[in-house]
């Protein structure tokens, strides 16, 4: 089964434009008007050309005669100037009809429109309050109803502006069961709006079905009078007579597009926010096992708001969140976050052409191709039907002169198609080569402001899959659009030269059939959506299983999980028995309106045939059937192309906002570092205040100042979550400060070159990151090819307490470590990080709580391994540590409490002071006293820790 996503042309037409709901209403009642008086003039001037113009005609005793009195209504026009009026006349009618039936329906009920109009704004309030209490806001807005979903983005205003705070205030003057019991009147009127709601939809699907019946009337009442028909000019007024049923197709489509669009109201349902998605949501309430395409979760509540033109959903959670600015999958820069403007398909073709530039060999070479290869389709069924008329009238001659040019058209047709299918391909794997590289350089060049809204998964799904649904069109459907088209237009074209008789009256089926298979695409767009997440579900189920295998055995919740895995597997199957049944339903309407053509075709064009009057023979009707089949099956291709083309749009839209997203630290621009060892490593911090962008409603970093001369070690202490760690990742500069400077040997270190002032800063973190290779590759990362020796890498390895270790894998330094090191221990990823600082001789060093997840034998080692690195080469030290040993031989210990430096010295001053550092180091006193490991022997560690023991309780 394949999973398709129809795109309305209109929609995606007011998505990339500044239409909006009225004035798609505006120009689609000017289209019926136009195309209403194009029909009725040309009925006229069809009418006119029979008698050659002759004014008397539209006398009403002359009109009479020649409609009826004459008996001879095959040989006039007056009645297909009657049925121009009639159509003028019906089809406005009907379209009233079907806008009132909304309108009633309105008026008849408390919509959530009228509802939310008059809801109060203690009611915003109440809702508020309620969604931010509630844990699952979820289930909460599904009973909230029309008084907070259909306000569209009227809601994340009222949530953003009154948010929990006022609801809290407002709390103890109501009770929660009144705040319960308006939301369940609210959720009373949307129930009873969606009943009605039902009961529009009925009728007006009614009217729309009786709508065409009648164009389906009215043109094949067109194709019949062609029929018998003599006319006296057949070009001029065939064509006069063609023009009329494509009138009648327009009036019908644009009458349907006014009921639409004045059914459409602006913020029932629909909200466009460009911080969750550039392109219009609207609110489902039928959605099931689908993702949020912002938190990555499953939708269970059943209500959404999706977009039109690609397949994304996002909860409600998310869109009720009370600070977009905080939400995930945003483009963010380290600034803020950055808009994303819709890519339109005609851009997407620009922009992806523009980048086959490179290509064009191919590209000329695949159209050419491409050209040559529909054009000799086209000629195959005439060839085809030429062989037949020969056999039938026994011309061998003729016989085999179109065999061979039959044999000669069909091997050069599969020559082209395979130059076609070779360009192409080749032209696509290049230009999807080119997104991938272009796509990961702007993905790895973004701020780290950009990386903490995005998980991993998110950003390769980016690689892979956008950047394949972003080239698929190009290497695939582009050349189906065009083959396609070209087949069209060409058996449309053929199908009117072989016998326009026949043409207009088979082309009285199209109607019904677009009809019926835009229906249907509408119906299982749905289902197949909801099959294609509950696979989806299935699988996470069956993943998250395996994964957790031994505690499923160990707690043998087997058939547990079994249960979990066949339910979500029924709801699959149900959703799909649906589409199954819907899917034989609208094969077999299909087929028999095939059928009816098939039998309109066969039957005219063989009652034309057997009269030999040369208009029809076998072979003309067998080439016309060839050519019908052709215009049929390209275009119901053509449908579902343009879809691909529409949703590739959005796909490229999310990865040229990568690409082309400048970051807004750049770390290839600004003042040079001196060479050698003239980087002094001196560090000042002048009222430095910092946010993340994820918690905007925290200042982690506020006001700090601090000067970290050249050469010393400054120890940065505090409890979990006062701002140490933010403050190193301001140092190494992943973030700008939102207010103050922070200065690198006296200028600002955002003037700096910070690629070059990186290659002389080194990082020991808490969580070691390693690369999935070799203990020498990840040793050597970073650094200048030629600038070490293995006799380097060894020395370092020896000072870093890493060498014994390493030689003792078999591989020894080619040992591959895994996936982020999973395959050495804590202390051994530790010392290799160390042992990569030694080989970077770095100015700076930043040491981020580098033993504080490792055992005592492991921390000692690694510790070692530490203080060798803080007395090399006299470089700057910034540490944050929990070892009192390390912090009391810092030169400078800075005490951070709550994002502000609470107090800064020695270790004996800080203690002489009984502030903060000396409550820290009481409770670290007491905290490791009670420690008793068994068979630990005594280490120098403990004698530092009674030395300060006894220092702590002699201030006392």
């Amino acid at each position: 089964m394949e999973h398709t996503h129809r795109v309305s042309v209109l929609d995606a037409l007011g998505e990339y434009s500044s239409f909006d709901s009225r004035s798609t209403y505006i120009c689609t009642c000017c289209v019926f008007l136009l195309s209403s008086a194009a029909y009725l003039a040309t009925s006229c001037v069809l009418y006119a050309s029979l008698h050659n113009y002759d004014e008397t005609i539209w006398e009403p005793g002359v009109l009479w005669n020649n409609l009826l009195a004459d008996g001879a209504i095959y040989n006039d026009a007056v009645d297909v100037v009657l049925c121009a009026v009639l159509c003028a006349l019906v089809f406005p009618v009907l379209g009233v009809v079907s806008i009132s039936f909304g309108a009633s329906a309105e008026s008849g009920s408390s919509s959530p429109v009228s509802e939310a109009s008059s809801a109060t704004a203690e009611d915003d309030t109440a809702t508020a309050a309620l969604a931010t209490a509630e844990d699952d806001t979820a289930t909460l807005l599904s009973q909230v109803g029309p008084g907070a979903e259909d306000r569209g983005a009227g809601l994340v205003g009222a949530v953003a502006e009154n948010g929990a705070e006022n609801g809290a205030e407002n709390g103890p003057a109501e009770s929660e069961a009144a705040r319960r019991a308006k939301l369940d009147a609210h959720k009373k009127v949307h129930d009873e709006f969606l009943d009605r709601h039902k009961v529009v939809v009925m009728r007006q699907n009614m009217v729309g079905g009786i709508m065409l019946f009648a164009s389906s009337a009215a043109q094949l009442f067109v194709g019949l009078k062609c029929i018998g028909f003599q006319f006296p000019d057949e070009a001029v007024q065939g064509l006069l007579m063609g023009l009329g049923v494509v009138w009648i197709n327009i009036m019908v489509w644009s009458t349907s597009e006014v009921v639409k669009a004045h059914n459409k109201s602006e913020g029932l349902g629909k909200a466009k926010i460009p911080e969750l998605h550039p392109h219009t949501l609207t609110l489902h309430r039928n959605v099931h096992n689908h993702w949020c395409g912002k938190c990555f979760t499953r939708i269970d509540c059943g209500k959404a708001y999706r977009c039109k033109l690609c397949d994304f959903d996002v909860c409600m959670r998310c869109f009720t969140r009370k600070d977009l600015r905080t939400s995930e999958g945003l483009l963010r820069g380290d600034k803020g976050i950055r808009r994303e403007d819709p890519l339109s398909t005609i851009d997407y073709f620009k922009r992806a052409l523009g980048l086959a530039r490179g290509e064009w060999a191919l590209l000329l070479l695949a159209l050419a191709s491409l050209s040559c290869n529909s054009a000799l389709q086209l000629v195959s069924p005439n060839l085809q039907g030429s062989i037949l008329d020969a056999v039938f009238e026994a011309d061998e001659p003729a016989y085999y002169d179109h065999v061979m040019r039959f044999l000669y058209v069909s091997a050069l047709t599969g020559v082209f198609s395979g130059a076609q299918t070779l360009s192409f391909n080749i032209m696509g794997r290049r230009l999807a080569n080119t997104i991938r590289n272009r796509l990961f350089r702007g993905m790895i060049s973004q701020d780290v402001a950009f990386f903490d809204g995005y998980s991993a998964g998110q950003l390769t799904s980016r690689l892979s899959t956008d950047a394949r649904e972003m080239v698929s069109p190009i290497q695939i459907s582009m050349g189906q659009l065009l083959s396609n088209t070209i087949r069209l237009v060409g058996g449309v074209a053929l199908c009117f030269y072989t016998s326009w008789r026949l043409s207009m009256l088979a082309f009285t089926t199209v109607g019904p059939i677009l009809a019926f298979t835009q229906a249907y695409a509408s119906w299982s767009q749905g289902l197949n959506r909801q099959i294609y997440a509950a696979l989806a579900h299935a699988n996470g189920l069956a993943t998250e299983a395996l994964c957790n295998v031994r505690a499923i055995k160990a707690m043998s919740t087997e058939d547990v999980e079994v249960a979990s895995f066949e339910k979500a597997a029924r709801a699959a199957l149900t959703v799909g028995v649906r589409d199954a049944w819907g899917g034989a339903g609208m094969n077999t309407i299909n087929s028999y309106m095939d059928l009816a053509a098939n039998v309109l075709v066969l039957w005219y064009g063989g009652w034309l045939a057997i009269q030999h009057d040369g208009r029809m023979t076998a072979g003309k009707l067998i080439t016309y059937q060839l050519y019908w089949t052709m215009m049929d099956s390209s275009y119901k291709q053509l449908i579902d192309i343009l879809s691909q083309f529409t949703r590739a749009a959005g796909a490229a839209q999310r990865v040229f906002s990568l690409m082309d997203s400048l970051p807004d630290i750049d770390t290839n621009v600004g003042r040079e570092v001196p060479p050698g060892d003239d980087l002094r490593g001196s560090i000042r911090l002048e009222g430095v205040c910092f946010t993340y962008q994820m918690r905007p409603e925290k200042e982690v970093i506020s006001g700090l100042n601090l000067d970290i001369p050249a050469g010393s070690t400054c120890a940065l202490v505090g409890r979990s979550g006062s701002g140490k760690s933010t403050l190193v990742h301001l140092l190494l500069r992943f973030y700008d400060p939102s207010r103050g400077t922070i200065s690198l040997d006296g200028a600002p270190l955002a003037a700096w070159n910070l690629r070059q002032v990186h290659r002389r800063m080194a990082v020991v973190a808490q969580d070691t990151q390693l690369f999935a290779k070799s203990i020498l590759d990840n040793l050597t990362y970073g650094l200048e090819p030629g600038s070490w020796t293995p006799l380097d890498v060894e020395q370092a390895c020896r000072d870093a307490c890493a060498h014994d270790f390493i030689t003792q894998f078999p591989d020894g330094y080619h040992t591959k470590v895994g996936e982020r090191g999973v395959r050495i221990s804590g202390g051994q990823k530790q010392r290799i990080a160390i042992a990569r600082c030694f080989l970077r001789k770095a100015r700076i060093l930043f040491l981020d709580e580098a033993t504080s997840a490792l055992d005592s034998e492991s921390e000692a080692m690694v510790q070692a391994a530490l203080d060798r690195l803080m007395a090399q080469r006299g470089a700057t030290v910034v540490l944050v540590a929990h070892r009192l040993s390390t912090v009391m031989g810092a030169d400078k210990i800075a005490v951070m409490h709550q994002g502000a430096l609470a107090e800064q010295g020695t270790h004996e001053d800080l203690i002489d002071r009984r502030g903060k550092y000396f409550r820290l180091v009481e409770r670290q006193i007491a905290r490791q006293s009670a420690v008793i490991e068994e068979g630990q022997p005594d280490t120098k560690e403990d004698d530092v820790v009674d030395e300060i023991f006894d220092q702590v309780r002699a201030r006392r």
